[in-house]
Formats: structure tokens, sequence, C-alpha cells
């Protein structure tokens, strides 16, 4: 009787390889500490809950996707750690799929707060771009797969992104502390500043990607440019047609 081939090789997990190849490290640590933040960050209000008010199912779909995607970061840095690259492969079919259901439901949100009047038009603008932003950075990590270097940046960069709402969550409830500038860019931009260090050591000259994505990122949001794009007149008028939508 012939055997059957399977259509993948079975999972393996060659831990050895994490001493071999310290990016491959680098980057399953990466995924660890989104892990961390956003439950952290989030662990009162939607994971752990105690409020007695029902959470409504729009937010519950954007938990549970932004949950689900979260993971799916860890568990896919994961797979390129331990040798698992079909099976990384096989499951970056459904990243677009989830960042579809991310996205909607994200957007969604925010505009419906600012429907409601709990959020303000530069606040709202900000956040519409800060989700977006890294929708198409990982949009581009996506087409960029066969590339691994940039491929593993701008997927980074994009989890930066999209994980920032967690930020200031787990700076005030995780340790209770101030708000402040240094925690903020801190916990905000740590894995970028650390990824900057790490490839000028990994490779031994300075790499421009990783630079670029930081200093991109840190200046945009610094000086907050696109809460000024959408305080003026033409960027207000766009947010005005958006939520009034609802």
């Amino acid at each position: 009787m012939e055997k059957k081939v399977s259509a993948r090789p079975p999972l393996r997990w060659d831990l050895q390889r994490l001493k071999k190849d310290p990016e491959k490290a680098f980057f399953l640590l990466s995924g660890f500490w989104f892990l961390f933040m956003v439950l952290g960050g989030f662990a009162d209000s939607f994971y752990f809950s105690e409020s007695l008010t029902p959470t409504p199912l729009y937010i519950k779909i954007h938990g549970v996707s932004y949950s689900f995607w979260v993971l799916l970061y860890l568990v896919q840095t994961g797979f390129v750690a331990t040798g698992n690259t079909s099976w990384h492969r096989k499951l970056g079919q459904i990243t677009l799929v989830v960042l579809l259901v991310l996205w909607a439901s994200g957007y969604y949100i925010v505009l419906y707060k600012a429907a409601q009047g709990a959020n303000s038009l530069p606040d709202t603008g900000r956040n519409l771009f800060e989700i977006g932003m890294g929708i198409v950075l990982v949009v581009l990590a996506f087409i960029q797969r066969r590339k691994p270097y940039v491929h593993k940046r701008l997927m980074l960069a994009g989890m930066v992104l999209l994980t920032i709402a967690a930020v200031p969550r787990i700076i005030l409830s995780f340790w209770n502390l101030e708000i402040n500038v240094w925690a903020y860019y801190g916990f905000h931009l740590g894995p970028l500043a650390a990824l900057v260090v790490f490839d000028v050591l990994y490779f031994k000259s300075w790499k421009w990607l990783s630079t670029v994505l930081l200093l991109g990122i840190f200046v945009i949001e610094f000086f907050r440019l696109p809460g000024k794009f959408f305080a003026s007149d033409f960027g207000s008028k766009i947010l005005e047609g958006l939520v009034g939508l609802f």
C-alpha cells in the first residue's frame, strides 16, 4: 500500500534555531510584548470586566478580532522561529480577512464615539489615521512577504500602530502611573527603538528601514500631524461627513 503524503510537514519545535538566529528570537519576543500590552491594557475594560452594563456587540466583534490579530502575530513569529515556515505561510492566508474585520470594527467604534460626542474631531482623525496606517503597513508587509527582512519590519511597525490604544491604558491601569510623554513613547515606540538597536548589532551596520519607520511614526505622533490635518477646514469636512453617517 502506498503511504499518503501529508500536504504539510508536521509541526516541529526546534528551539535550537532561536540560539542560532537571534533575529527570530527578537521577533518572537516582540510577539509576547504585544500580547502583554494588550492583555494588560484591556484586562479591566474587556477581558475581565466587572461592569454590570452588557458589552455592545460591535465592541465584542472588535475586541475578539483585535485579540485574534495579536495572537496571530505571536503564533506566526513562533512558527518562523521554530522552523515551521509552511504553517506560517498557510496561516498567513487568513491575514487579510482578519485585517478587514479589524479595520471595519475599529473605524466603526471611533466614528460612533465621535457621533455620540465622546471624542473631538482631531482625536477622532488621529485614531482613524493610526488604525488606517497600521493596516497599510501590514498590507505592505503581506505584499513583501517574499522579502523576509522587509516583511518582518513592516509587520512590526504595523503592530506598533495597531496596539497603540493599549498604551495609555496599561500605563494607567497596570502601573497606575501618570501619562507622561516619556512613558507613552517608551511603551508605544519601544519595540521599534529596540529593532533599530538590534539591526545595528545584528547586521553590524546601520539599516535604514527600521530607522525610517521609527522616525516616521515618532514625527507624525509627536507633532500630532493627523490631528492638525483633521482640525483644518478640509480635514474637518471629511470627518464631519464620515461622522454624519452615524
